[in-house]
């Protein structure tokens, strides 16, 4: 329970400095196809997602695939869990980062490319090329859920993947903003994923994480045990 309660309290936006220093004992788990080992998840990728993808197939390392099933199971028949993204490549996160890095820019002139950077990793994580220091999505233990029922997303008070920039905006996990209706959402969501494991990044309401660098500085560990990983190495 006090696990619990810190998640649903905590605010602090870890800084890129203090993840940094965390070292990695890569595990060696392999990257598995999450609908392959969880049938009744639905797969809802954005389109900029999907054309990348080339296929409705999102991938997670193996814990991560059975930890997403139990969480599926205990939602369903009521509600299903919804997976808009989980692993990606370091191309696709460069790709990403760059887009938003670039549209901050263009909004914001007049502030310096560290501040930019800032309001960037706030949105998403930088793809370094040191190995040592992957992005949470590229290690294969970072996904983004939500739930539905009867078809249709709940209202978790923003939409998946919209950031606006206002004092204390909808989409960190915490916001005050969101009404009651939308806070229990967020209370189930955070409850189902933490009973199975993850822990959850306090800037997205929809992004958990496991053995990652990010769940390995939240949950107060020494070590990650989830490093960059190649799903075309693991076909090889």
């Amino acid at each position: 329970m006090e696990r619990l309660e810190r998640i649903l309290t905590q605010t602090q936006i870890i800084g890129k400095q203090i993840i940094d220093n965390i070292p990695i004992e890569e595990c060696g788990e392999p990257l598995l196809s999450v609908s392959d080992v969880v049938p009744n998840l639905r797969i809802q990728m954005t389109s900029i997602r999907y054309e990348y993808a080339g296929s409705n197939t999102l991938y997670a390392r193996k814990s991560v695939c059975g930890m997403l099933k139990s969480v599926a199971a205990e939602l369903a028949p009521a509600y299903e869990l919804i997976l808009f993204d989980a692993y990606r490549p370091i191309e696709y996160q460069r790709m990403r980062y760059r887009s938003v890095f670039d549209s901050l820019r263009t909004k914001y002139p007049l502030k310096t490319d560290e501040e930019i950077e800032a309001l960037t990793f706030a949105v998403v994580f930088p793809p370094d090329e040191d190995p040592s220091k992957p992005p949470p999505h590229a290690t294969g233990g970072a996904v983004d859920v939500a739930i539905a029922s009867n078809g249709a997303l709940l209202d978790f008070g923003s939409s998946y993947g919209i950031y606006n920039e206002t004092e204390n905006p909808r989409h960190l996990t915490n916001s005050s903003l969101v009404n009651e209706v939308q806070r229990q959402n967020r209370e189930m969501l955070i409850r189902v994923m933490v009973k199975a494991g993850f822990s959850n990044y306090p800037g997205e309401w929809w992004h958990f994480m496991y053995g990652d660098r990010e769940y390995a500085v939240y949950e107060g560990f020494s070590h990650a045990f989830y490093g960059r990983v190649s799903l075309e190495q693991e076909q090889l």
